[in-house]
């Protein structure tokens, strides 16, 4: 469920991917800081990113260094230092990624992921007690989700999407430190923000899955509510495709509407870039994947 909200790199800047790394590699770096070096293993683009979002909320100018990094200790990379909001993106990293990777085990009994889980689960003692309020809701939210799940009682796709994306929601708008123009308004915006993507992230994640949820037999939403036994799996999926284009496209345009509306700082070109193309490109990767798949074998 992680790692679809990036940037299109082939339409940034090379000054703008390189701010966009050093994000990437500041919140690797903020995990191991915190955490030890253990946890840096669950890293996504779609935490970098909202730690983008909201750090592009604090008028302060970021701070930079470079420093070597564990895939390559002998090249130094340019990272993002002392950011509140690296801080609190690298906590609910850790959070979301141990809970997920529980129920990884529950649902698939993956060993690995059983492995990670142990790995994790004493870092989440490290937690500060002022994100408790928000680890309780993650928690919350992730264990209606499961409900969901398990007893298949849902009615559409937006009924099983509405937990996570509640939980994204809260995720953003709880951010513990001041923002700029900050007002229950700009809260209510980051709520909104956050609830709409992380519906756009449960609906692309499960299309995305499906093919793979089909053959091993795992748990998928659209196999659930639309699946024709009568059909192929390519049919399946096109018919599945179709049933979700008009809420991914939704998604995506709402996303950019609140985007638009945000007091931003800094960073406007790289998010516009990661909303309005990067949603889109992923997208268009998922729903052409049978697609693409055909055309190869037909060359």
């Amino acid at each position: 469920m992680f790692g679809y909200v990036m940037p299109l790199k082939e339409e940034l800047k090379i000054r703008e991917y390189e701010i966009f790394r050093s994000y990437y590699c500041g919140l690797c770096q903020h995990i191991k800081q915190t955490f030890g070096h253990a946890p840096r293993l669950v890293l996504n683009y779609d935490l970098t990113c909202m730690g983008i979002l909201l750090d592009s909320l604090n008028p302060d100018k970021i701070s930079a260094k470079n420093a070597g990094c564990i895939a390559n200790p002998l090249k130094k990379k340019k990272m993002i230092s002392n950011n509140k909001a690296l801080d609190y993106t690298a906590s609910i990293n850790v959070i979301l990624s141990y809970y997920k990777i529980l129920d990884d085990v529950n649902d698939e009994k993956n060993m690995k992921s059983k492995a990670l889980a142990i790995g994790l689960s004493p870092f989440i003692s490290k937690l500060d007690v002022s994100l408790n309020c928000i680890k309780k809701k993650i928690k919350e939210y992730l264990n209606i989700l499961t409900k969901l799940e398990h007893n298949k009682s849902f009615n559409s796709i937006d009924e099983i999407a509405h937990p996570f994306a509640m939980l994204v929601g809260d995720v953003v708008k709880c951010y513990p430190y001041i923002l700029y123009k900050d007002s229950k308004i700009l809260r209510e915006q980051l709520f909104q923000f956050g609830y709409v993507l992380g519906k756009w992230i449960y609906i692309i994640d499960a299309l995305d899955d499906f093919p793979k949820d089909v053959k091993n037999n795992n748990f998928n939403p659209f196999y659930t509510l639309y699946y024709n036994p009568q059909l192929s799996v390519h049919e399946n999926f096109e018919y599945m495709k179709n049933k979700a284009e008009f809420t991914l496209l939704n998604c995506g345009a709402t996303c950019e509407n609140i985007l638009n509306k945000l007091p931003l700082k800094k960073n406007k070109n790289l998010l516009n870039n990661i909303v309005i193309l990067g949603m889109m490109d992923k997208y268009m990767q998922v729903s052409n994947k049978y697609s693409c798949k055909k055309h190869r074998r037909n060359r």
